[in-house]
């Protein structure tokens, strides 16, 4: 009977509707409400220029405030799972949302640059962004830029696997006021999100948001494993209520932004069945920006950053099993400032050419918080680190069909100081140096069909807690009377070549095909050291962080299929396949792949992604499908004792949306979640068993939105 409710569904939404659906501010008085459930041709995040999204280095996926909201997406993490090829959601038993990109799923998400406005916002402490992914606080957000591939000559260490840049909205394209609010029928949760946009003259204009969410959380189906005594408790609940606060301030040259959050996530993470915990990140992020003409081809813009965050877990005890033993919280903080100058002249004919710098000073600590109090085991340890780049790229148009990039970008970090007890370290790691490169070009042989070939590379400095662990660990294997000592971490390093082809075929039809190659060196991550003496993996059993000392070759391709018969009307389907193409030796130690065949161990081999949508009721009622398939993981037959046999089942998980617009101002939306109430589990860092922390991904849930507009 699931099914077939699911197939008629998506047979419905293929037959065309008619197009209506008002929009905010800009879209109803420039008249491209068009655009609504079509991907934005341009993109910002790939260079230093604005430049058409089928013309712009690597593969990018663009989604609106429309497209969300009118979608099956509640969270960063759906918008990831559901609709960006070669990106794939898993868990990490402790920290929660881990995000891999073609093939690389490991123990953080650090290879991920996560940007607000061009702010870089990633942890540089805590190997990136955990709880942001799970936050269905998304209500400021104007559009989403996901590209894969690395861009590290416009945004620096971090942008290795690809990026994810969230673009506000501003007072111009949503003037007045906003309220949503939403109920979850199972979990119990209760959103409610608003803001108010003002435009008062040209290029000034204001905005301010304002969303939180709590929720109560559900019992979960109990896991039938004898391994794993799984106790009854709630997931998908909060410990305290996540809130987000926004403003976009926009003064003719002047552009400000600032953002306040906590975030914290649900219960289904954990190390035991017998503790849990909720993980929390509070920030505070500034970003002004200002731009000097000069003259009427060149400009110069100065952009600062100040960020301020806290991150830690609370950690929750099982009474019955530890009775009497109180939680615990534990917090990691740190600072980032930054000043970056930017140079962009045009004066050049068919040149675009843009240079700058950076400085920018980062600092750690484990001993309090800026915004976090009641911390009973804080940390002992401090660092600070200041870094310095050089960037510029040509974008050189042979003609308005053949266009050609090249850039390079110098970065240096220099680890200023490194303290624990208050002593300084004996030994802290050398300065890091990396230099990196990009050439692009895009042919458009007919304004159907655009050709692209580029080559790019990115990197990632070490993150601070990875390298304080190595220290704190060599002075324990010290300790203990060893001589052996764990290497300094290096700087990870991607190559990446990408061939992509993009078609129209008529109106209605749109094919992109990406082909890419990786070759990874240097490889950061969480394993064993393969040359370790006997006795020394008593001082530390679960191994720690390290470079993969090899490298991993890896390659595959996006297809993305889209059917668009009408203004509402769309289909949409995308395939991923990804494998390793050779792998050294002595990067097996990570974890990543088998050692006998070009097969990932926590990544699947195949995805299909797909959703359909269309209006009926002369427009008044949108009926959306979201879909995503995952091939099994491994074979049973060859990995007996190392996967959980639930894994040899492929995942499919597909979501239901319908949204009735009552007027002009007020909509209501109903929104399932796991449709099929899919029983795969999601894939976890350690694939050898289903994870009692995941528990929460086989139920259905649904959610009930109100929407008015003013």
């Amino acid at each position: 009977m699931k099914k077939l409710i699911l197939m008629g569904l998506c047979s419905m939404m293929v037959f065309p509707g008619q197009p209506l659906w008002a929009i905010r501010g800009e879209h109803e008085e420039t008249g491209i409400e068009e655009l609504l459930f079509q991907e934005i041709p341009v993109v910002i995040s790939a260079g230093f220029y604005e430049t058409e999204r089928r013309k712009a280095p690597g593969y990018s996926i663009v989604l609106s405030a429309e497209q969300i909201e009118s979608s099956n997406i509640r969270t960063m993490e759906d918008l990831l799972n559901f609709y960006v090829p070669g990106n794939h959601i898993s868990r990490h038993n402790g920290n929660g949302t881990l995000v891999g990109t073609r093939g690389i799923s490991g123990s953080d998400n650090a290879k991920t640059f996560v940007m607000w406005d061009g702010q870089n916002i990633m942890l540089r402490g805590f190997w990136g962004q955990f709880v942001m992914y799970k936050m269905p606080l998304l209500g400021d957000v104007k559009t989403v830029e996901v590209i894969n591939g690395p861009g590290a000559i416009v945004h620096g260490s971090g942008a290795i696997n690809g990026l994810i840049n969230m673009i506000p909205k501003s007072g111009f394209c949503y003037q007045g006021s906003r309220s949503a609010f939403e109920y979850g029928l199972q979990d119990k949760s209760v959103k409610l999100e608003t803001d108010y946009g003002l435009s008062y003259g040209v290029n000034k204009n204001f905005y301010v948001y304002g969303g939180g969410v709590d929720a109560k959380g559900i019992r979960p189906d109990k896991i039938d494993d004898p391994n794993e005594d799984v106790r009854d408790y709630h997931a998908l609940t909060y410990a305290y209520p996540a809130f987000k606060v926004s403003s976009v301030w926009n003064h003719e040259r002047v552009h400000l932004n600032a953002f306040f959050h906590r975030y914290t996530t649900d219960s289904d993470n954990s190390w035991s069945t017998f503790q849990q915990f909720q993980t929390y990140h509070t920030s505070l992020g500034v970003r002004p920006k200002y731009t000097v003409p000069v003259g009427e081809t060149d400009s110069l813009t100065f952009l600062g950053s100040c960020l301020f965050s806290d991150y830690g877990k609370h950690w929750i005890y099982s009474q019955s099993v530890f009775p009497g033993r109180p939680d615990k919280k534990t917090l990691f903080s740190e600072s980032h400032a930054e000043m970056k100058t930017i140079y962009k002249t045009t004066r050049f004919n068919n040149h675009q050419l843009a240079a700058g710098f950076l400085y920018g000073l980062r600092s750690f600590r484990r001993d309090n918080g800026y915004f976090e109090k009641g911390v009973t085991h804080p940390g002992v340890f401090c660092a600070k680190w200041s870094e310095f780049s050089v960037f510029s790229e040509d974008v050189y148009s042979f003609s308005e069909d053949f266009v050609m990039s090249a850039g390079v970008r110098y970065d240096s970090v220099m680890y200023n100081t490194m303290r624990e007890n208050g002593n300084d370290l004996a030994e802290k790691p050398d300065n890091a140096k990396k230099s990196t490169m990009r050439i692009a070009a895009s042919y458009e042989s007919n304004p159907e069909t655009v050709f692209r070939l580029s080559y790019q590379q990115g990197f990632r400095y070490p993150d601070m807690l990875s390298v304080e662990r190595i220290a704190e660990t060599n002075a324990d294997i010290l300790a203990a009377g060893y001589s052996w000592q764990m290497p300094d971490l290096r700087p990870e390093k991607l190559d990446s070549v990408e061939f992509n082809v993009s078609k129209d075929v008529g109106k209605e039809f749109n094919f992109n095909t990406n082909f890419f190659y990786n070759v990874y060196t240097d490889l950061l991550g969480w394993g064993a050291y393969p040359d370790m003496p006997s006795g020394v993996s008593a001082v530390m059993p679960w191994g720690n962080y390290r470079n993969s000392d090899g490298k991993v070759r890896s390659g595959g391709l996006e297809f993305v299929a889209s059917w668009r018969p009408k203004m509402y009307t769309e289909v949409r389907l995308a395939y991923e396949h990804s494998q390793v193409m050779n792998i050294d030796h002595e990067a097996l130690s990570l974890g990543l792949a088998a050692d006998d065949e070009r097969k990932w161990s926590r990544y699947p081999d195949h995805f299909i992604k797909m959703y359909a949508k269309s209006s009926f009721l002369n427009d008044k009622l949108l009926l959306h499908l979201g879909m995503t398939f995952e091939s099994k993981v491994t074979d049973r037959d060859k990995y007996p004792r190392t996967f959980h046999p639930d894994f040899d089942s492929p995942r499919i998980v597909a979501d239901v949306m319908a949204k009735y617009l009552i007027n002009e101002k007020y909509s209501v939306k109903l929104l399932i979640k796991n449709a099929g109430q899919s029983k795969a589990p999601i894939i976890g860092e350690w694939p050898n068993y289903r994870g009692e922390g995941f528990q929460g991904c086989f139920s259905r849930l649904a959610y009930l939105t109100f929407d008015a507009q003013f």
